[in-house]
């Protein structure tokens, strides 16, 4: 005998039905059917099938949805059975807000990150808890997004000052400049931009980082490191290191020079000179391993990558896959011990690569992608005119890392 539940009505599945078996041995042998009792039975049977009380309340249940670590702002969700009028989000307590059973989505953004007790609550007409579920959820800041720049060797082939360069390039919507500040050891008197606090202020009033660049070489590695702590105090926003053929299959001397750069900084940071994430990097070839170039020594004092992935050098071949060469170039260096961010840098010296190729590398690349370099001083002027057609504003990127 088994039972089965409907409402509060129980229905005896071993009650005889007529027909459901044969007749029992000495019965009537006809083909008639044997009608005995089948007014009762089926009775029985219908009073047994009567539908459960209409009036019964369901049962009230909701689930909160949300993943283990979410990126701020939170979206969070929930599945609901039973009659809920509203949905109640708490984090710690704390009211996040209200949604409805219909459309219980609720996006919060935070003003602390890190472990937070998240709850949704259903709510009855009358504002009264029905159910309630919680669980723990890690609350992180987003990945910082980093900005388009472009870069500048010598003002002087411009034929602009740094005041009205700002001005263009903040009309375009660029977001970085990178202003040559050394070559070699620290020198106010051949590269007065090392020293003019008017240089990276004139790029930030118009709304630009302004960070400063200098070539690298082997030997006298704290005299150069002077000029870190130089720009640091000129007000640059951040430096990078250019690290080309000097350093072709060495280890030692750009251990020693990269490292220097690195102490400067964190002495810098420790005077109160610079914040805590004032930035660091290193830009290289673009195919580092042809070079012999130890990319993992680098990567050890540096925050960032910036490979030279020139393909307007390269060819008609290169820039016609601009997504596949960056996508190679990334893989390369992690190969070779990148573990930080990778940001290439592009070439606009002769006028060839479309703006449409820049787009497409910029997309590949990501936020932090830049263009080599302001025309003038041997590169053709016309390339303002690419420039002015290259989305600068551009938020959306692919994935640039290896897969």
């Amino acid at each position: 005998m088994w039972w089965i539940a409907l409402g509060c009505v129980l229905v005896d599945n071993d009650k005889h039905v007529p027909g459901d078996t044969p007749p029992e041995s000495g019965g009537t042998d006809t083909d008639e059917p044997d009608t005995s009792g089948t007014d009762s039975a089926t009775e029985n049977a219908t009073d047994s099938a009567t539908p459960a009380d209409d009036t019964a309340e369901a049962v009230v249940a909701v689930t909160l949805l949300a993943a283990a670590s979410c990126t701020n702002p939170c979206t969070f969700s929930a599945t609901v059975s039973g009659n809920v009028a509203a949905l109640r989000y708490e984090a710690d307590e704390w009211a996040l807000g209200e949604t409805t059973p219909d459309a219980p989505e609720l996006t919060y953004t935070f003003s602390e990150v890190g472990d937070r007790l998240i709850r949704v609550v259903a709510l009855d007409e009358a504002g009264e808890a029905l159910d309630a579920d919680e669980k723990t959820v890690r609350v992180e800041e987003p990945a910082a997004i980093d900005r388009l720049g472009v870069w500048l060797w010598y003002i002087e082939g411009t034929g602009m000052d740094h005041d009205a360069l700002a001005a263009r390039l903040a009309s375009l919507g660029v977001g970085r400049i990178y202003v040559k500040v050394a070559d070699g050891d620290a020198s106010c008197s051949s590269w007065p931009e090392l020293c003019d606090r008017s240089v990276p202020a004139a790029y930030q009033a118009a709304g630009l980082e302004a960070w400063a660049w200098a070539y690298v070489y082997p030997g006298s590695a704290a005299a150069q490191a002077e000029a870190l702590t130089q720009a640091a105090r000129t007000g640059y926003d951040g430096y990078v290191l250019d690290i080309e053929t000097e350093f072709d299959y060495a280890a030692t001397s750009l251990e020693q020079s990269v490292s220097a750069f690195a102490d400067a900084r964190d002495d810098a940071i420790a005077d109160g000179t610079i914040a805590t994430g004032w930035e660091l990097r290193a830009t290289t070839w673009g195919n580092p391993a042809d070079h012999g170039m130890r990319v993992d020594i680098i990567d050890r004092y540096v925050d960032a990558h910036m490979p030279q992935t020139y393909l307007e050098a390269w060819g008609s071949t290169y820039m016609a896959d601009a997504s596949g060469w960056v996508q190679a170039g990334t893989c390369e260096y992690r190969d070779l011990g990148a573990t930080g961010p990778i940001h290439h840098i592009v070439s606009t010296e002769y006028g060839d690569i479309t703006p449409a190729q820049i787009d497409t590398f910029i997309a590949a690349s990501g936020s932090g992608t830049s263009i080599w370099r302001v025309p003038g001083e041997g590169t053709p002027m016309s390339i303002w005119d690419d420039w002015e057609a290259v989305n600068w504003g551009a938020r959306s990127f692919d994935d640039p890392d290896c897969p």
